[in-house]
């Protein structure tokens, strides 16, 4: 626990607004196409919204941009550059 579960459950109740207004705007526009894709916006937003806020309040880089940005070759090192690929070959499906 970091303190911030209140901020962090405000956003969600905004998040779930967003998607009930977004959803019934899309529905009533363009039938279920326009809700699926006011419920995506609306979930877009919501995750873009809570990453700036653990991106200034806890000073990390969260999901993607993290990942994103751990793959260039100063983080990573330059011998190393695939370094989530180099044991590939080991892992199987049963």
């Amino acid at each position: 626990m970091t303190g911030n579960e209140w901020a962090a459950a405000t956003t969600m109740i905004a998040g779930a607004l967003a998607n009930i207004v977004a959803c019934g705007l899309g529905g009533a526009l363009y039938g279920p196409v326009g809700a699926a894709v006011g419920v995506a916006l609306a979930l877009a937003i919501w995750n873009v919204g809570m990453a700036i806020y653990i991106g200034k309040r806890l000073k990390i880089l969260p999901g993607l941009v993290f990942a994103l940005l751990s793959l260039r070759q100063s983080a990573v090192g330059s011998r190393q550059w695939h370094w989530f690929l180099r044991n590939a070959t080991t892992f199987s499906i049963l």
